[in-house]
């Protein structure tokens, strides 16, 4: 089974040094927020991901959208994310539809 799992970090100054360490949760079971960069992590196969949050609110949300799309992969239920685009050498979604407009 693929791994699904995600994870929610914070980056911070601890002591004069910089660590990664586990965001401290209040009664409301949200994240407080705290001082630091947030990042959701998650493992790819053997290599492990990372994705900056601007927010706690944004890691949260980030953290259950990942969990869903590595659940939804690991079922065959949406194609992997791919990264590449259809027309090698064209940057642009609008230059790719180009050719295909009538003049």
């Amino acid at each position: 089974m693929a791994n699904r799992r995600v994870s929610i970090w914070r980056y911070a100054k601890i002591d004069g040094k910089w660590k990664y360490v586990k965001p401290t949760y209040g009664r409301n079971h949200k994240i407080k927020p705290e001082a630091g960069t947030y990042y959701v992590r998650w493992r790819n196969g053997k290599k492990m991901e990372w994705h900056r949050c601007h927010s706690p609110v944004g890691a949260e949300q980030e953290c259950r959208r990942r969990e869903a799309r590595l659940t939804a992969e690991a079922f065959d239920i949406v194609a992997p994310q791919r990264n590449t685009l259809d027309i090698p050498g064209v940057t642009s979604p609008a230059l790719q539809m180009a050719d295909t407009v009538p003049p």
